[in-house]
């Protein structure tokens, strides 16, 4: 006779819990048929021997463990079976790469969003807008597409081909349902075969890159990056796309997927907006116009620092020292609530805005736009003192309207339109105000005398200034900081990479310094002789030098972009470095990857300067803000191979109204010279103009 022992294992869960609803519970107990002589006698042995009760029971456990190993791995590999008849491969051609056309394909994958023919993918499928598109099924069709339309704010194509059957459309997952630790299965199409390919891993956070994403630890890669990412239940997560991490579209996008971060747009969410795209409506992110006080938006409220002019925000009433307290009914108090709220929102979507001023507060209505006026930072024509708190001048811009109306160094400005000025800080609040061409009441005060006098605002475009005085009355004088002067190493425990700084001896510490930060790849001259050729530029235009190297030979990866802010943003958090004059420097290609960087740490770095380089064609510009300035100064030869590639970059820069400052170099040259880098130091030595 035999008897039956059930063993029922009620809930499992990997990853910190990551199977959902009890996905991976033994919802049919596992039953085994044991005949009674060898239980007993199994009974017997272990109760008389602890030693085999103990080796039985781990048996018993072993046996458990890979039972559940089996049914998860049955479960996955359901998963991905029934998702990858929607998955097929993208491959373009003619796609442009600098200046010429490539004729090899480009693969990527795609996923079917509705059985009549409409296909999803990502924007760096379309990389170089290519001539022509064909999509491979998953049944080894091949069909002609055609590009539709654009989600320009969670990176997302719209693809159309005609296929004489319907295609097979994939479930979405409940996006209320999507949490933390459940399982992520990364599917793509770019191979040859039958079969797609298959990354696992698990949902590592949700509502990420301002609301927009999913984000995932399984491997994702050119090969999956616009296929689906799927449940264990074999409905799709979302669309994988490579979004940049700050939302804004600039090129911190790639380089996550190196460090084991990715991320897909939510499917539930492109299930409602594709028809919008099907109708050839391109969506792009709605902007509302302002800029916040402080850049810490994890621990500082949703202040109000900057509204630009034409912006949603100014035509509905908002104004600098507004605090943001609820966006749609939904309560703020940090500025990463802030973006978070109107991340997720498109040009044309509505917002009630709740802010608070003078104790009171009040509701504002705004629709955001896709494009902002173009910002054209406005200036007074000096330069200030940086040893006092108030706004002296230190020296005033030849041809300025501050040189017109009579202003002189010395001058201790009190008051713009009626507005105290207490501060170079506050002068540079209100100044966002201002545009170009616009007149300024300026009160100062000289030799214990007030006067007032109406200044014509003049555009922020820098020209190599000649001489300078001093920034400050004294030089060197001082009481020396209990910091390492003079070169010093610069190590961050959690990266390969090398780094050196140079501090000039004679800073005190009271009067900060600016910051040059150059890119150099491991090639060539150490850091000692790096240093060697900035160091009298440093000395004389109160600089700090950080040189940071690649980890490889003459090249940089995606993935140390963020080993350059983590350096960046630790010395300047050592030596308190002044916040408007903080650059990146490169030459050749090293400038090239500068130019990137500047565009994608805009509002951390307010320049940058590079000799012979040009910036990427591939790398997006955002508009001009008010709160996050950035000029550019670029250096080439004569007979430059790359001029024609350089003055197109820059044509980019002065569309959106950056202020570039273009210099010439001798036939032949490729770096700067040391009276290069002196006409340079003084550039920016001026960039906290006001």
């Amino acid at each position: 006779m035999r008897i039956a022992v059930q063993f029922r294992n009620t809930e499992t869960r990997r990853h910190g819990g990551g199977m959902q609803n009890g996905e991976c519970r033994m919802k049919n107990a596992a039953r085994f048929c044991i005949p009674i002589p060898s239980l007993v006698i199994a009974a017997l042995v272990c109760l008389f021997s602890p030693c085999l009760r103990v080796s039985v029971f781990q048996l018993s456990a072993a046996a458990q463990s890979d039972d559940f190993s089996a049914r998860e791995e049955f479960a996955l590999r359901a998963a991905a079976k029934h998702v990858a008849p929607s998955v097929v491969r993208v491959e373009t051609l003619g796609a442009a790469e600098g200046d010429a056309s490539v004729a090899s394909a480009r693969r990527s994958s795609g996923v079917v969003i509705d059985a009549a023919g409409w296909i999803v993918t990502s924007t760096a499928a379309m990389e170089g807008d290519p001539k022509t598109i064909l999509v491979t099924l998953a049944d080894g069709k091949r069909l002609a597409a055609r590009r539709v339309a654009t989600d320009e704010s969670r990176q997302v194509v719209l693809l159309k081909v005609d296929s004489p059957e319907k295609l097979f459309v994939p479930t979405a997952a409940p996006q209320r349902e999507i949490a933390a630790g459940q399982w992520a299965i990364a599917l793509g199409r770019t191979f040859d075969g039958p079969d797609a390919s298959v990354s696992v891993g698990v949902v590592s956070a949700v509502g990420r890159v301002w609301g927009k994403a999913i984000q995932t630890d399984a491997k994702i890669s050119p090969h999956n990056v616009g296929g689906p990412l799927v449940d264990i239940r074999g409905r799709v997560l979302g669309l994988i796309t490579e979004l940049p991490l700050d939302g804004a579209g600039g090129t911190e996008g790639g380089e996550l997927y190196d460090s084991g971060i990715g991320f897909a747009v939510p499917w539930e969410h492109i299930a409602q907006v594709w028809r919008r795209l099907a109708k050839g409506e391109n969506l792009k992110p709605g902007r509302l116009g302002i800029g916040l006080k402080s850049p810490d938006l994890f621990s500082q409220p949703a202040v109000i620092g900057a509204c630009q002019t034409g912006s949603p925000a100014k035509k509905a009433g908002l104004k600098p020292g507004d605090r943001i307290v609820a966006v749609d009914g939904a309560a703020i108090e940090r500025g990463a609530q802030l973006r978070q709220a109107l991340g997720r929102k498109y040009a044309g979507d509505r917002a009630t805005i709740e802010v608070e001023r003078d104790g009171a507060k009040s509701t504002h209505e705004v629709e955001l736009v896709a494009e902002l006026p173009a910002y054209v930072r406005a200036t007074l024509g000096v330069l200030p003192r940086r040893d006092e708190m108030a706004l002296v001048v230190r020296h005033v811009l030849p041809g300025s309207g501050a040189e017109t109306a009579g202003l002189k160094p010395g001058d201790k400005i009190v008051k713009l339109d009626d507005k105290p000025i207490a501060s170079r800080s506050d002068a540079a609040a209100a100044m966002t105000e201002k545009s170009p061409g616009e007149k300024l009441s300026v009160t100062y005060e000289r030799d214990g005398a007030s006067a007032t006098v109406d200044v014509v605002l003049g555009g922020f475009d820098i020209a190599l200034p000649g001489m300078l005085p001093p920034a400050r009355a004294s030089l060197g004088t001082g009481e020396k900081p209990s910091l390492d002067l003079g070169t010093a190493p610069i190590k961050l425990p959690e990266f390969a990479e090398t780094a050196a700084a140079y501090v000039p001896e004679r800073f005190e510490g009271r009067v900060p310094l600016g910051l040059v930060v150059w890119t150099k790849a491991a090639a060539g001259e150490n850091e000692a002789q790096l240093i060697e050729r900035w160091k009298a530029t440093c000395d004389a235009s109160e600089l700090i030098l950080l040189v940071i190297r690649s980890k490889k030979q003459a090249v940089w990866e995606p993935g140390e972009a963020e080993f350059v802010r983590r350096a960046m943003e630790h010395v300047a958090g050592k030596y308190g470095v002044d916040r408007t004059r903080v650059a990146l420097f490169g030459e050749g290609a090293d400038g090239a990857f500068a130019l990137s960087l500047a565009a994608a740490l805009r509002g951390r770095v307010t320049a940058a300067a590079v000799a012979e380089a040009a910036l990427p064609p591939t790398v997006e510009l955002s508009p001009t803000e008010p709160l996050a300035p950035l000029a550019i100064y670029s250096a080439h030869a004569t007979d430059s191979r790359q001029a024609r590639r350089i003055d197109a970059g820059l044509a980019r820069w002065r569309a959106l109204k950056y202020p570039v400052t273009g210099k010439s170099l001798p036939a032949g040259m490729t770096a700067l010279t040391g009276d290069d880098l002196a006409d340079l130091g003084r550039w920016l030595d001026s960039l906290d103009r006001l």
